[in-house]
């Protein structure tokens, strides 16, 4: 355990957790977050992309992915996506990256996905189409709210985007109910 009283395993296995919880099991993920890999660093900090899922035909698809945790400190679980909302150090925040990627035909993560833990246990989460995430904000942005915590971000509900009829996939353990 670490000190925020974690299992020690990496953000890999959560993500992986997420990925079978949320029925796409079949698909087979690696991870691009990487401090010695040039070219994962590259893609991780200059288009947001965390990882590539590959499936039985050998499609790639890339992914953006935010594993958030329940702590006593921190008990509340909200169903939403979150997105960096601003530079920090000079870095392009997600919502820039993102939204320059897709408007200039670059790369950008096909999949956004959050998931909630306590623990090791997956507790609920949601997959949605990148695009389909950003055309929301852009068409709705009375539903976006903002946030802060350590910088300002962006909050976009999973409910909200399923309300919008923008397909979005939620599931939820049998420990908790959205």
């Amino acid at each position: 355990m670490n000190k925020l009283n974690l299992p020690s395993s990496s953000s890999y296995h959560y993500t992986r957790d997420a990925l079978d919880n949320l029925g796409m099991s079949h698909f087979e993920y690696f991870q691009s977050e990487s401090d010695s890999d040039n070219t994962l660093k590259m893609l991780d900090r200059l288009a947001g992309i965390d990882g590539f899922i590959k499936n039985r035909n050998d499609c790639i698809y890339t992914l953006a992915t935010r594993n958030r945790f329940v702590r006593p400190e921190k008990p509340t679980i909200y169903t939403d996506f979150t997105i960096r909302g601003d530079k920090f150090n000079d870095v392009k925040s997600e919502f820039t990256k993102r939204i320059s990627s897709i408007n200039n035909g670059s790369l950008y993560p096909h999949f956004t996905i959050q998931a909630w833990f306590s623990a090791s246990l997956f507790m609920c989460g949601a997959v949605v189409k990148t695009q389909n995430l950003y055309s929301f904000v852009k068409c709705q942005p009375q539903a976006v709210k903002t946030g802060f915590s350590d910088r300002p971000f962006y909050s976009v509900s999973w409910r909200d985007i399923k309300d919008c009829e923008y397909p979005i996939l939620i599931a939820t353990s049998s420990f908790y109910q959205v």
